[in-house]
């Protein structure tokens, strides 16, 4: 199977370097978006803010030390950020491969199918008859979502103008207790209704079959300190890259200067990244 792959140069982190095989944790107990792997991007200033990242932390430029880019699995696709973008564009079909990962997760006990609960309702009258605009929101039961409705003047019985119903089920993988073994977690940081689980278990694959990878890529949407692309380097890796402080405690880089790195970095984004010869799995 070809995978595509991303081939940055360097990437920059900011924050503490961990020691190996460190927890990544976030603010607040959380698992980090990147798992147990080295977070990074073009963009520290955005991250310093979705992190909760100290604002006199440092910001460090990594490199390989012998000269060589990255080569990062590009997950842009499978991205719930990129694809609810509408100025992205899809380059590849990675559906066969997602699949790939979920069968082995649920094998290694990893992953399980869970039903959710699920509701959706529009957060203003002026939303009520556009059901695109309409926010999603898993609850434990039907209490806890007649709540949540009435809030906005609704009930678990009502249906939307699109005809369906406001309360609905939805089947889909989730982490299991050894999943959070795996990262030294709480259950409740795997255990979601979200691509976190996948996400997770993507890491583990590919750490686990794709010795020629170094971590993995996500170039999603850009906007400064709420998003942007990031990427995760396997701890396997962390040893083998040279570190520079690109900048002192308390730096804080500008927007124009984060888009200036990420133009350079990744010149067709909003789309995918440019891509190296495919990844073999």
């Amino acid at each position: 199977m070809d995978l595509p792959v991303f081939q940055p140069s360097y990437l920059l982190h900011v924050g503490d370097m961990p020691e190996p095989g460190e927890r990544r944790v976030r603010a607040g107990g959380t698992l980090s978006f990147e798992g147990n792997c080295l977070s990074a991007s073009f963009s520290p200033r955005t991250w310093q803010e979705v992190a909760y990242i100290e604002p006199d932390k440092p910001i460090w430029r990594l490199e390989h030390s012998d000269g060589r880019p990255f080569r990062l699995l590009d997950l842009t696709d499978t991205s719930p950020a990129s694809l609810l973008d509408p100025a992205h564009v899809r380059k590849a079909d990675l559906r066969a491969f997602q699949e790939e990962v979920a069968a082995w997760g649920v094998e290694a006990g990893l992953l399980r199918q869970k039903t959710w609960l699920e509701i959706r309702y529009p957060r203003t009258k002026k939303e009520r008859d556009d059901v695109s605009r309409w926010q999603t929101m898993t609850v434990p039961d039907l209490d806890s979502a007649g709540r949540v409705l009435g809030l906005y003047k609704m009930t678990p019985d009502d249906v939307g103008p699109d005809g369906r119903p406001v309360v609905f089920t939805e089947e889909r993988l989730t982490g299991t207790k050894a999943m959070a073994e795996r990262f030294r977690v709480p259950l409740f940081c795997v255990d979601r209704n979200s691509h976190v689980p996948m996400d997770m278990a993507t890491m583990l694959w590919a750490e686990e079959f794709l010795p020629g990878a170094d971590g993995i890529w996500w170039g999603e949407s850009y906007e400064f300190k709420k998003w942007a692309p990031r990427a995760g380097i396997f701890q396997r890796e962390v040893h083998r890259l040279d570190v520079y402080k690109e900048a002192g405690a308390g730096w804080k880089m500008t927007r124009n200067q984060e888009m200036e790195i990420l133009a350079e970095m990744v010149p067709d984004h909003p789309a995918v990244a440019p891509r190296g010869p495919g990844l073999k799995a």
